[in-house]
């Protein structure tokens, strides 16, 4: 497939948001961190009619993944063991599906600069929240699906404070030029 153009500083980045062009990012800017965390996609690569994922792969729907692992265990069933903090009861996950969720951070903001918190519009209540997480407590993930014109992520974190669940990532919107993680999925 075509290449993805890799944007390191800040006003690339930022430049790749406002022309609604693809991009992509190491993980906090380090390009030692590709092995392990993968790389970090603007909307418009995900979204992008060429597809992201290799052959044989597709871009995950998370409603589909909550479908298949149940609403309010997926995300104790998809985080992997032994990475979470331990801030309240059952954070370690159980890594039933093999996708060995880790907590890489809140990703990239269509600035460029990247989230040690994540600040967020909730889609519940429609008001801007904070998260109170920090890199290492929490991953974000592109969903797949918009809201209010914005791309939904999925959060996942030690606790859900929409819905008061240590299982289940947070839904929220975002920008369309943030960076955020990518999961593809075997093809079914």
């Amino acid at each position: 497939g075509d290449t993805i153009p890799l944007l390191e500083s800040y006003a690339d980045w930022a430049k790749a948001g406002l022309e609604e062009k693809p991009a992509c990012c190491y993980s906090w800017g380090d390009p030692n961190t590709l092995e392990s965390h993968g790389l970090l996609f603007n909307w418009y690569a995900v979204n992008d009619e060429r597809g992201l994922c290799p052959e044989g792969w597709e871009f995950g729907d998370w409603s589909e993944l909550e479908k298949t692992l149940g609403e309010d265990e997926v995300g104790y069933k998809i985080r992997s063991k032994g990475d979470w903090p331990q801030v309240g009861v059952h954070n370690e996950g159980t890594d039933e599906v093999g996708l060995n969720i880790m907590p890489l951070g809140g990703g990239r903001t269509q600035w460029g600069t990247y989230r040690l918190a994540n600040k967020h519009w909730s889609i519940q209540t429609g008001k801007r929240q904070s998260t109170h997480v920090s890199a290492g407590q929490v991953v974000c993930f592109w969903s797949g699906k918009t809201s209010y014109g914005y791309p939904n992520v999925r959060i996942i974190k030690p606790y859900n404070t929409i819905r008061h669940s240590w299982h289940t990532p947070e839904p929220y919107h975002t920008k369309m030029g943030d960076g955020i993680y990518v999961r593809c999925m075997k093809s079914h």
